[in-house]
């Protein structure tokens, strides 16, 4: 039986050893850099490819970076870091990813407003089909791509978790679901992640500020946000931030970040 308490300890011991440390930040100086000089990052793993996508894809609201895209779609910019198996089609991609076979929403637009999801449709129907899905290149070549840095992620439950040159050492303990091997991984790409973006400039006092408006949880995060370094109440900071949203013309800048600078903060 896991003492899932013990093993928590013995990760976070193994994340917050001196050598773990300084390896996780050379990663964000070796992003920090590819970034800076306009270059694109490639993951690479061999296991767990649904921890790196996830990871990848809450970047771009997260940090307004652009977001995955379709292959097709020529006129939006390269994803700065993507999860890629260029040596399998982008089905084969999915389903490694997966585990299984694409089950996605392939709903008519009488099936949402049975549902009473009018509000869905607004703007037509939402392409969350597979078809749609499979636009987004897993595998095989990708031409925008080419000049992009592959970075190898080689997860191993006993030695620890190597990406790119750069490793973490020491061993997770095993479960069914292999709870400890997913964490690991989550942990240091979050870190990774989130200091490259202070080294970017786009955290401030410890606070996200450069992050997208595209949903409910993220307008009260930004709202939040404006109201504690701004020192306005919660009500003040939202209009603040719509009041921002209204006028500006950059879709690229970060309303957060502008609103706080308007403000004088």
């Amino acid at each position: 039986e896991v003492d899932y308490e013990k093993a928590f300890a013995a990760l976070i011991d193994g994340l917050t050893a001196p050598e773990s440390v300084a390896a996780i930040a050379e990663m964000i100086d070796f992003e920090y850099e590819t970034y800076r000089r306009g270059g694109l990052i490639d993951y690479l793993p061999d296991d767990l490819v649904i921890d790196v996508l996830s990871d990848t894809t809450e970047r771009s609201p997260t940090f307004m970076v652009p977001p995955f895209k379709a292959w097709d779609d020529h006129d939006a910019p390269e994803p700065w870091a993507m999860v890629r198996m260029p040596e399998l089609s982008t089905q084969e991609a999915w389903q490694r990813c997966l585990k299984r076979d694409l089950r996605c929403i392939a709903w008519s637009r009488e099936e949402y407003e049975k549902a009473g999801l009018e509000v869905l449709i607004r703007k037509g129907l939402p392409k969350i089909d597979a078809a749609s899905l499979l636009k987004i290149p897993l595998g095989g070549p990708i031409p925008g791509r080419a000049g992009a840095v592959g970075t190898a992620i080689r997860n191993d439950r006993d030695r620890g978790l190597r990406i790119g040159d750069f490793a973490v050492r020491g061993a997770v303990v095993p479960t069914v679901l292999r709870l400890f091997e997913h964490l690991r991984l989550k942990l240091v790409l979050n870190t990774v992640s989130t200091g490259t973006m202070v080294r970017l400039g786009r955290v401030r006092s410890n606070f996200m500020i450069h992050l997208a408006i595209s949903n409910k949880k993220l307008i009260d995060r930004a709202s939040r946000i404006i109201a504690e370094l701004c020192q306005l109440p919660y009500e003040e900071a939202c209009r603040e931030l719509f009041h921002t949203c209204a006028m500006q013309e950059d879709a690229g800048q970060s309303p957060v970040a502008a609103t706080i600078r308007r403000l004088g903060h």
